[in-house]
């Protein structure tokens, strides 16, 4: 294995993404979750994918390569629209609040 620190940060990240899901949850933050689950599974497959075809290129698991190739072409088209509609959010909640507070002034 030419980096035997990949799969360990991989699967330490995918850990890490999961931390403020709960949070996120309860507030109902669709974008968010949406984003937690993508990166979640992103790290996953990077993880398994550096254990599966370390030092080589047999295809020992072909249903797996399948998987992770599909899922690996639709993050590249999802992050992007769930990152810009995280922050739509974002902005439309510090607005809110902003003219709340000024409301009860």
């Amino acid at each position: 294995m030419q980096y035997p620190q990949l799969p360990l940060i991989a699967f330490l990240s995918a850990f890490l993404v999961l931390v403020p899901l709960p949070s996120h949850w309860r507030a109902h933050n669709v974008a968010t979750l949406a984003l937690i689950f993508w990166l979640f599974f992103t790290n996953v497959i990077y993880g398994v994918n550096a254990i599966v075809w370390a030092g080589n290129v047999n295809d020992y698991i072909p249903v797996w390569c399948d998987i992770s190739e599909h899922l690996s072409f639709q993050q590249s088209f999802s992050f992007n629209p769930e990152a810009c509609f995280s922050d739509q959010i974002y902005r439309w909640c510090i607005i809110r609040s902003t003219s709340m507070h000024f409301l009860h002034m």
